[in-house]
């Protein structure tokens, strides 16, 4: 696992550019990544590896209404992630 854990730290810096900085998606990226690690018969706990470097916005009533008022046309779930992104 030790393996898993350095590989995602090393994508995470080259993705933000710095050690420091921190990704942030909605809350339903946990359930996204549990099922396709379920899909592909690989260990759930793979997904806190790749969660120890996202910060997750809880799934509330605002962040609905915020995403049902993306104008451009944005699937849903990208919706979800992108008003979650935009919380202060």
């Amino acid at each position: 696992m030790l393996g898993h854990s350095v590989s995602a730290a090393r994508w995470f810096d080259r993705t933000t550019g710095k050690a420091d900085d921190r990704l942030v998606s909605s809350r339903i990226l946990r359930t996204e990544i549990t099922r396709v690690l379920r899909r592909e018969s690989l260990p759930v706990s793979d997904r806190d590896h790749i969660l120890d470097y996202v910060d997750t916005i809880p799934l509330d009533h605002v962040v609905l209404q915020e995403a049902e008022a993306i104008i451009p046309h944005v699937r849903t779930r990208d919706a979800i992630h992108l008003a979650s992104a935009l919380r202060p």
